[in-house]
């Protein structure tokens, strides 16, 4: 099975397995990532990826991947990290256009670790 594991907030891609054994993660589950740094994650959604076929097609459709989206998490207080802005808003207020705080009225530069 392909195991693919994408940071929420960036979408980047922090790791591609390509012979993953075992279960999927789930909801809440917290991974370790050993590519490069060690660090910890916690999984906020997993998507089902098929392959493509026929609209009719319902049944034994086969697994193309599973996408797994997750956050950095802090194991000393057993939650997520949640990147601060400059502002003082947290990043997951933040969408692509700028920062939601203050009504949508924050200009927010650049994040910097809480």
């Amino acid at each position: 099975m392909i195991v693919i594991v994408v940071h929420k907030d960036s979408g980047t891609e922090l790791l591609k397995e390509t012979a993953w054994e075992g279960g999927a993660p789930h909801k809440g589950d917290v991974m370790e990532l050993h590519c490069g740094d060690t660090s910890r994650w916690i999984v906020e959604e997993i998507d089902w990826v098929f392959d493509d076929s026929a609209k009719e097609d319902h049944d034994n459709v086969p697994l193309k991947h599973i996408r797994v989206v997750v956050m950095p998490f802090d194991a000393s207080t057993g939650k997520e990290l949640d990147q601060m802005c400059v502002c003082g808003h947290k990043q997951s207020i933040h969408s692509p256009n700028g920062c939601t705080g203050r009504s949508h009225t924050c200009e927010c530069p650049k994040f910097t670790k809480a």
